[in-house]
């Protein structure tokens, strides 16, 4: 065995030894005061965790949904707002794509639906919630 690890070893002992002395004095201490040796060496083997530690799960499950809300729940509802005001600001002549990825300009709109022209007399009647505004450069 390497001499290092060797006296490394011996005093890790040393040390133990002196905790095991410190924890035996502890222990005369309080059954002198008047403690019940058993109950002495429980409080003396067992020390209190600290807040932190006894709360520490908690803590990280609020960190955690607070994350997941501030980059998941709150731009995915800013997100649907703006496409529920979109669809419900649908004008004549407004330029819009479908989701199956129809072009079209809005001919009539109704409470929940909407007539778009295709190509020339072509019109499909779609549902609003099926439209998104087009993007693609005017010509």
């Amino acid at each position: 065995m390497h001499p290092f690890i060797a006296t490394l070893i011996l005093q890790a002992n040393e040390v133990a030894d002196q905790v095991q002395e410190g924890l035996v004095t502890a222990q005369q201490g309080l059954v002198e005061a008047g403690a019940d040796p058993a109950a002495a060496a429980e409080e003396i083997a067992q020390p209190q965790p600290s807040w932190f530690a006894r709360n520490s799960m908690w803590i990280m499950l609020l960190l955690i949904f607070g994350v997941m809300w501030l980059f998941m729940i709150r731009p995915q509802r800013k997100q649907q707002k703006e496409a529920e005001n979109f669809r419900n600001s649908l004008r004549k002549g407004d330029k819009v794509v479908t989701i199956g990825g129809i072009f079209g300009e809005i001919v009539e709109v109704n409470e929940t639906t909407a007539l778009i022209r295709v190509d020339g007399d072509t019109k499909l009647r779609v549902s609003k919630n099926a439209l998104q505004k087009d993007f693609t450069p005017q010509q």
